[in-house]
């Protein structure tokens, strides 16, 4: 019988141990909290003309590089005719106020975060939502972004300058000989199952002779087009070793030569007699 008791004694003690424990624990917790930092709420906006500025609900907001807040809410006013980013900051040493400044750097899309360049003054109200922080810079962002784009665009164009005219000109007189050929085809249709006689071979070497003369001269007028547009863009004057004057030069080297050729085979074919 006196184990009885004794048992009892251990269950009791069991139960005020673990209720000792669990309102330890739960003391701790609150504790923790109680001395967890309280963050307090920033507001920024930007006007309904701005656009997207790449801002979403968890965006970063930071001072230089550190993370000091988030994103927790945005808000269009029609009213107003603006959007406001509410933010909210996790340092209470942090304080931002009614004449600070913000920006969104980076590219026009994406996940950007909310860069505070200036937390304001002291004794200045609070940026609340009745006194929201504009976040500036986008117009200067965008025009970055434009000028950034049109810089590579123009070296791609500088890089890619003589296959794109390669390519125009082989396009060009591709063009012109299924032009010819399309029109000689449509005249004379008989002449894809006929053989010339001899005085017919005569006519067709004029007739050859002919096209190959008026197709050095349209290349003669490219050359010397590209040639003018290039000094119409350089009114200084260029330089001798000029790269792009090079190849103009020696591309106009090349159709002079073909054009003389063709030309002589033209009064050749003329002096002939049937």
């Amino acid at each position: 019988m006196p184990a009885k008791p004794h048992s009892e004694l251990k269950a009791g003690f069991f139960v005020i141990v673990s209720f000792a424990v669990l309102l330890a624990v739960v003391l701790w917790l609150g504790a923790a909290d109680i001395f967890k930092p309280v963050p307090h709420e920033a507001v920024f906006f930007v006007s309904e003309s701005a656009g997207s500025v790449g801002l979403k609900v968890g965006s970063v907001v930071q001072v230089n590089d550190t993370a000091c807040g988030k994103i927790v809410d945005i808000r269009f006013s029609p009213a107003e005719g603006r959007t406001l980013y509410f933010a909210e900051i996790n340092r209470p040493d942090i304080e931002i106020h009614s004449d600070g400044k913000a920006m969104v750097p980076g590219g026009l899309v994406g996940d950007m975060p909310l860069v505070i360049t200036s937390r304001g003054t002291p004794g200045k109200p609070p940026a609340d939502e009745n006194n929201p922080i504009e976040i500036s810079g986008l117009l200067q962002r965008t025009m970055s972004n434009i000028e950034a784009m049109s810089e590579q665009i123009r070296d791609m164009v500088n890089v890619n300058q003589d296959n794109v005219n390669e390519i125009m000109d082989n396009f060009t007189q591709v063009s012109a000989n299924l032009k010819s050929a399309s029109k000689e085809i449509r005249r004379n249709p008989w002449r894809l199952l006929y053989k010339p006689k001899k005085g017919e071979l005569h006519s067709q070497n004029i007739y050859d002779a002919a096209r190959a003369f008026s197709e050095g001269a349209g290349e003669l007028d490219q050359a010397v087009a590209k040639l003018g547009t290039l000094v119409k863009m350089h009114p200084e004057g260029l330089p001798a070793d000029d790269p792009q004057m090079i190849r103009i030069r020696k591309r106009l080297d090349e159709v002079f030569n073909r054009f003389t050729e063709a030309e002589e085979a033209l009064w050749k074919a003329l002096g002939k007699n049937p």
